[in-house]
């Protein structure tokens, strides 16, 4: 709520504690009733895409001369009338493909470059929903509320000033100001769409029996869509799974990669036995075969006995030299008295 609270105060080209605009938003009380009064109140000025320069007037001088908006009058008055009515907004600038100016301008300018803006508002379900009223209204009624094309390319969000920060194209040397630096090109070809998960397990190729012990399993999509809705599942035959097994991955995104840890028991016992662990995720598998041995094959193996030996010659070699310290401390003290 703090946050929120960030996008509904007033600023420059957002004045929502003027008067006209606070008894505006008073009718208007969801961000469709304010899109609707927007798109149908303001009227888009052709003639100021002739201009060399286009002045941005601001909500309140929108409000106040309807005939006189483009792309930043229409944004600016949806984000006024909406935070004035409560409803969190900020503005969008960006570029927008158009095959059609008359139907759907470009009005703001970067300096040489025509870019376009919209705002967007908070929905406490969706999170932030962008909307065009300047191309609903341009359009003759085409609905850019519930379903914004792909053709709006965001550059800059602009929420706590309206002003900053500047889109691409504002950053120019001296006598450039109207060199155009935006070109946004597309594919000619689409990139053939792929979903190739990968997956790994890292497990030790001997278990002790008794006791617990750690997998670790990677899956990675090395593809360039999302994998959705699948789940990654560890099976073994005689080893016990006591971690989430399987786990689900709603999503897993093009080259990305995620690792999980599986905590696994076995049964004491004096024998000796392999048993195989199969990590699957969608039609991918990959298998490790594992040994258990019992806890008395560690004490007898030969590494083993050489660390102990070890361990056992240090010790008595310590125990040696004090009790020849000691002797001879006691021989000194003795002679002392």
């Amino acid at each position: 709520d703090e946050e929120k609270v960030k996008y509904l105060a007033p600023d420059k080209y957002w004045e929502t504690d003027s008067a006209v605009i606070k008894e505006k938003a008073k009718d208007l009380k969801t961000p469709k009733q304010i899109y609707n009064f927007v798109t149908s109140y303001l009227v888009y000025n052709e003639n100021k895409l002739n201009s060399a320069s286009i002045e941005r007037l601001g909500a309140l001088s929108a409000f106040n001369s309807p005939k006189e908006a483009v792309c930043m009058e229409f944004s600016d008055l949806f984000i006024a009338l909406s935070r004035s009515a409560g409803i969190p907004a900020r503005e969008v600038v960006g570029y927008a493909y158009t095959q059609n100016t008359r139907l759907r301008p470009l009005s703001f300018a970067a300096q040489g470059d025509l870019l376009h803006a919209w705002p967007e508002y908070w929905d406490d379900t969706f999170g932030w929903v962008q909307v065009d009223p300047t191309w609903a209204s341009t359009s003759g009624g085409l609905d850019y509320f519930n379903k914004l094309d792909f053709n709006h390319i965001t550059l800059v969000q602009r929420g706590l000033s309206s002003t900053n920060p500047v889109p691409a194209g504002a950053f120019k040397k001296i006598g450039d100001s109207q060199k155009k630096d935006v070109e946004v090109a597309f594919a000619q070809e689409l990139p053939q769409i792929t979903a190739t998960p990968e997956i790994e397990l890292q497990a030790s190729d001997n278990i002790i029996s008794g006791i617990p012990t750690k997998v670790k399993a990677t899956v990675k999509n090395i593809g360039s869509t999302s994998v959705i809705g699948e789940s990654l599942m560890l099976t073994a035959n005689r080893l016990k799974i006591t971690s989430e097994n399987p786990i689900n991955l709603p999503l897993l995104p093009p080259f990305s990669n995620k690792q999980f840890t599986y905590d696994l028991e076995s049964k004491s016992s004096l024998k000796k036995f392999q048993d195989t662990l199969i990590l699957s995720f969608g039609d991918t598998e990959t298998a490790k075969n594992i040994e258990i041995i019992p806890f008395y094959y560690l004490v007898m193996s030969p590494k083993f006995l050489v660390v102990s030996s070890g361990v056992v010659l240090v010790v008595a070699s310590g125990l040696v030299l004090y009790s020849k310290l000691h002797k001879k401390r006691v021989k000194i003290f003795r002679d002392f008295l």
